[in-house]
């Protein structure tokens, strides 16, 4: 896929698009460090692209970078207010630092923007299961489907069921 992207961005020097898509390749090759350099790339040729900030706040993220994701999140939703990726990552980055209640708020409001949103439901049932809001956690599950092509709804569903003691349902 590099091969392509370099062709691409070979023959349009212009092109966001393809600096941010061999980001995003390089990140799959956990080539982090390297990513960065062309998601900033991508950012400086065009820096209304939110789709580069969210991968780069990704990226961020997975090198433990926490602040400079969160502003790549915030740059992404000032851009795009309705866009539930930024919301939902930027809580992933929240939660990682424990801060419980404003990761729930941005779960909260990425569910509001795309409420079919399998991550960020999952991500605040268990962010409720964090702070101790089992009820609340086994009630917002409820809503969700637990398929074998949802398997993090389901291993969360169980959770709430085993810490509100129904052990039986947790099975």
């Amino acid at each position: 896929a590099i091969e392509y992207y370099n062709f691409a961005i070979k023959k349009d020097m212009e092109g966001a698009y393809a600096y941010n898509a061999k980001g995003l390749a390089l990140c799959h090759l956990k080539k982090y460090e390297v990513a960065m350099k062309y998601f900033d790339k991508a950012i400086a040729l065009n820096p209304k692209l939110t789709m580069a900030y969210n991968f780069k706040g990704s990226t961020l993220f997975d090198l433990k970078r926490y602040s400079e994701a969160i502003d790549c999140f915030d740059r992404a939703i000032m851009l795009d207010n309705k866009n539930a990726t930024a919301y939902d990552s930027k809580g992933k980055v929240l939660r990682a630092l424990r801060q419980y209640q404003k990761a729930l708020e941005c779960y909260q409001r990425a569910i509001e923007l795309d409420p079919e949103d399998p991550f960020a439901n999952s991500h605040k049932v268990i962010v409720l299961c964090e702070l101790g809001r089992y009820q609340n956690a086994y009630e917002h599950n409820q809503s969700l489907s637990c398929t074998a092509s949802q398997p993090v709804s389901c291993n969360v569903r169980g959770n709430a069921f085993y810490h509100l003691k129904n052990y039986p349902d947790a099975l």
